[in-house]
């Protein structure tokens, strides 16, 4: 692996996501070489049998992942406790990673899933203050067609 850390491969740099939202491209060790040649080494790991929910999720090959977040509410109050209400979410995906790998020897897994969560916060005060489930599901639902 002798890419450095800011610069994936064409193949990688494909098939990251990254949300326009980020102050800068997301990268990560693990994601310095192709999907493929990822995948094959990831084969020769002794936890790629496991049984585990890290496993199965790793399989799926979106990456950075995590949660699409919209911000509905403006008020005093929800600005002293909108960025600890994110750090709670963080902390409890967070914990759930670590506890599915308490059973295992090797937690890599568990590892590179919790560095690899990134959530999408979207933030606009004039889009979404106030906004209602049916909009924001249809900006979801659009953001979801983006992608394809």
């Amino acid at each position: 692996m002798s890419q450095s850390v800011s610069s994936p491969t064409e193949d990688s740099e494909e098939e990251l996501f990254h949300h326009p939202s980020w102050p800068e491209q997301w990268s990560h060790p693990e994601f310095t070489v192709s999907h493929d040649e990822r995948r094959a080494r990831w084969r020769q790991q002794s936890w790629q049998h496991d049984d585990r929910d890290s496993v199965n999720f790793m399989r799926s090959g979106k990456w950075p992942w995590g949660f699409i977040i919209y911000r509905t509410v403006y008020t005093p109050e929800s600005d002293q406790v909108w960025s600890a209400c994110l750090k709670e979410i963080e902390e409890c995906v967070r914990c759930e990673i670590d506890l599915g790998g308490k059973d295992f020897l090797d937690e890599i897994p568990e590892k590179i899933l919790s560095e690899t969560f990134k959530n999408v916060v979207l933030e606009d005060q004039e889009r979404w203050d106030s906004a209602s489930v049916k909009q924001i599901r249809a900006d979801f639902i659009a953001h979801l067609e983006s992608l394809v």
